[in-house]
């Protein structure tokens, strides 16, 4: 029986990885979870090593659990060929450097969002023998963007030069919706069967180092604002200031929305991105990442009658569970930190308010800006917001490929056929490539 072995660089990774790995465990693998152990054990994103009790319960049995504590562990394991294959979010270029393990073992990348592609590098995705994706866009958009960051390398109008046959599998996360009953989740959350329900993913104040982040939209001292304003020369910024476009009066605003449409406030966050205390305050419940199969997202999404976030990838999740999506938008050049270098190529192409991307699709998600939602959105109501069925198909098949439920079953045939193996009898019959939603 064939063996496979899955990375889990972060606790939270089994969130996007546990549909697959039930997926080849219901087909009879042999499956393997590594751990990394090398993840720090400090600072803000400790709660994220993947220790032993962080293995979600799967449906299909369980894997054999193993850490290592070094890339140079890891590079022995898959040079050895302990497994014929390895799943990752991350590509062998990203884990090992230019310096990558020969080896039978296969190694499929999985596309998480846009990161996949930009974290990865064009090196790096060109390091995989199979990338899984969750959609033709992403491929001409990671061309696009590996054109304009790079406009005078060799060979760049072709794919192939980066990708090498890269799979729409769609999104397996997903996949683990039909697991969750809203029914059940509105009694956990004492919810009523009829309560309307306004889910924030608040902006992360806390973890933006940027001026603007820090001490603009963060703040709520009008004096003392002023004075770093007039400290760090920055005068574009005494308008904000002075109107109180902040992060306090925006939580006020959706407070003001959810009472006039008689909606449950109910507030997201992860523990890395403390909620603040004003919107404590505001919200009827604040809850963090509490499970990872199926995952708390999907979960809140369920029960949701709208989604408001901003510039949150949860704009995918919000759409394929129908839930309509509200991207607060501000400028990001505002609070992209000194230490991290702006990407402009990625602003233009893909996190912008351009219509028919992403963030500002008509009928699925909208997009408004600080001072629009202060003034205007305590005056709309959750029919402004409503989702149009046939806006949606288009959202997902544009950005996520498949609406059934099967991407897992899309990664196990790929896995399968790169391998070379007769497909597996236990599968799912019906994984074909084609772009329906119905």
């Amino acid at each position: 029986m064939p063996k496979i072995a899955f990375l889990i660089e972060r606790k939270k990774i089994y969130r996007l990885l546990s549909p697959i790995i039930d997926e080849f465990l219901r087909c009879g693998w042999q499956v393997e979870c590594w751990h990394d152990w090398c993840h720090p054990t400090n600072g803000t994103k400790s709660y994220e090593f993947p220790d032993f009790d962080s293995i979600p319960t799967f449906r299909h049995g369980q894997p054999l659990i193993k850490k290592y504590s070094s890339a140079k562990e890891l590079y022995a394991w898959i040079e050895e060929c302990r497994v014929d294959a390895v799943i990752s979010l991350s590509t062998p270029v990203l884990i090992f450097g230019t310096d990558t393990p020969v080896t039978r073992t296969k190694w499929i990348g999985l596309q998480h969002n846009f990161d996949y592609f930009e974290a990865n590098t064009r090196e790096g995705l060109s390091s995989v023998d199979l990338s899984c994706i969750y959609s033709e866009y992403w491929a001409e958009l990671a061309k696009d963007f590996f054109n304009k960051m790079k406009p005078n390398a060799p060979h760049n109008d072709q794919l192939s030069e980066y990708f090498e046959d890269p799979v729409v599998t769609g999104f397996p996360q997903l996949d683990q919706l039909t697991m969750i009953d809203p029914h059940v989740i509105r009694h956990k959350l004492g919810l009523s069967a009829e309560q309307k329900v306004v889910l924030l993913l608040p902006y992360t104040t806390s973890s933006d180092d940027s001026f603007w982040g820090s001490q603009i939209y963060g703040g709520r001292n009008g004096v003392r604002q002023l004075l770093s304003i007039a400290k760090a020369r920055k005068l574009k910024y005494t308008s904000h200031v002075m109107r109180g476009w902040n992060d306090s009066a925006v939580v006020a605003s959706i407070k003001k929305f959810c009472d006039n449409n008689d909606a449950f406030l109910l507030v997201k966050s992860r523990k890395k991105d403390p909620i603040p205390p004003y919107t404590e305050d505001a919200a009827d419940l604040c809850i963090y990442d509490e499970d990872f199969y199926p995952c708390t997202i999907l979960e809140v999404m369920s029960v949701a009658s709208i989604c408001i976030d901003f510039y949150s990838w949860a704009v995918t999740e919000s759409a394929y569970c129908n839930v309509p999506h509200l991207c607060i938008s501000p400028d990001i050049r505002n609070y992209w930190s000194k230490t991290k270098q702006f990407n402009d190529v990625r602003y233009e192409i893909l996190v912008n308010r351009k219509a028919g991307g992403p963030f500002q699709f008509k009928g699925v998600s909208t997009t408004m800006d600080i001072p629009n939602v202060i003034r205007d959105l305590p005056n709309l109501t959750l029919s402004d917001f409503e989702m149009d069925p046939d806006a949606r198909k288009r959202y997902v098949k544009k950005f996520l490929g498949f609406d059934d439920g099967k991407s897992s079953s899309r990664v196990f045939e790929a896995v399968q056929d790169l391998l070379g193996r007769q497909k597996n009898p236990a599968s799912v019959e019906s994984v074909s490539s084609d772009n329906n939603v119905e």
